[in-house]
């Protein structure tokens, strides 16, 4: 309960935080602009688009590049240590803190993936109808090449054709926030040995790592891309056999269980009231 409590208490800096109204910002005009062609497109042809465009903007490659390096720099302050974080930590002690601030990465990642499918949906207003299928519009713009004539994003036809659309939804949204959870620990984590500037960039790194591998030479090695492992795209295309969708979930459950144990075992050698600058 306490942990919670401590969750919520780093909840409610939002309201002060520049940085979380830049990052809403830019995902609001990004996404405006990403999906302004597919509300031309139901335009021109008359239909409306079903929900369920959040697993295809995470299987494209400079789209899920940018949302991803926007989770960053949302997350990039982790553990989140302040003035008034040192005065919590003293009154609850480092592991109680330390939980907290890893309950608030878990809560915050899911709270940005699901802002990014909301607005996928807003965003396509008056086009958006409901429906639990993938509809008209997302499997024509699903076949080779359509999408390109129009201008919108590529929807990935593996998708489509492999997966009914919830099912689809909930996966990639399930991964991706685990591809979040593990950036996140990992900032923490790496924040607090190596410094924040260090640790941004390895994270970035990571981010950085899904584009490298898109060479022929180097496409059996994405299963160690745990960037890679949200794009369903990518797990569909048969580059890496080894790279499934079991494989990447249990790959960030157990990436992400790496890292919390991580910080739990190492907290304690941290001078965490001392050292608050580096951060």
């Amino acid at each position: 309960m306490v942990s919670l409590k401590c969750c919520w208490n780093t909840f409610l800096k939002w309201r002060g935080n520049p940085k979380i109204r830049v990052v809403c910002a830019f995902l609001f005009f990004y996404l405006h602009d990403t999906l302004s062609p597919i509300r031309a497109f139901c335009k021109e042809v008359g239909y409306s688009v079903n929900p369920w465009l959040f697993p295809h903007l995470f299987s494209n490659g400079i789209v899920s590049l940018l949302l991803t390096l926007a989770l960053v720099l949302f997350l990039c302050d982790a553990p989140f240590l302040d003035q008034q974080q040192v005065f919590v930590l003293l009154r609850t002690g480092r592991y109680t803190w330390a939980v907290g601030q890893m309950l608030y990465v878990v809560f915050a990642s899911f709270v940005y993936f699901f802002i990014i499918f909301l607005l996928s949906i807003l965003l396509t207003l008056p086009y958006s109808q409901p429906g639990a299928d993938w509809g008209k519009v997302i499997e024509t713009l699903s076949r080779a090449g359509s999408s390109y004539s129009f201008g919108t994003i590529s929807f990935s036809f593996n998708v489509v054709s492999s997966y009914p659309a919830v099912t689809a939804t909930f996966l990639s949204f399930a991964l991706m926030w685990g591809v979040g959870i593990f950036l996140g620990l990992f900032l923490f984590l790496a924040n607090l040995w190596l410094g924040k500037p260090l640790g941004v960039g390895i994270a970035t790194g990571f981010v950085l790592l899904p584009p490298m591998f898109h060479f022929d030479m180097v496409y059996r090695y994405l299963h160690l891309s745990p960037v890679s492992w949200g794009n369903l795209s990518l797990i569909l295309s048969g580059y890496d056999a080894r790279l499934t969708a079991a494989w990447a979930c249990r790959g960030l459950i157990l990436c992400d269980t790496v890292l919390a144990a991580l910080i739990l075992l190492t907290i304690h050698k941290y001078e965490l009231t001392t050292r608050e600058e580096d951060l």
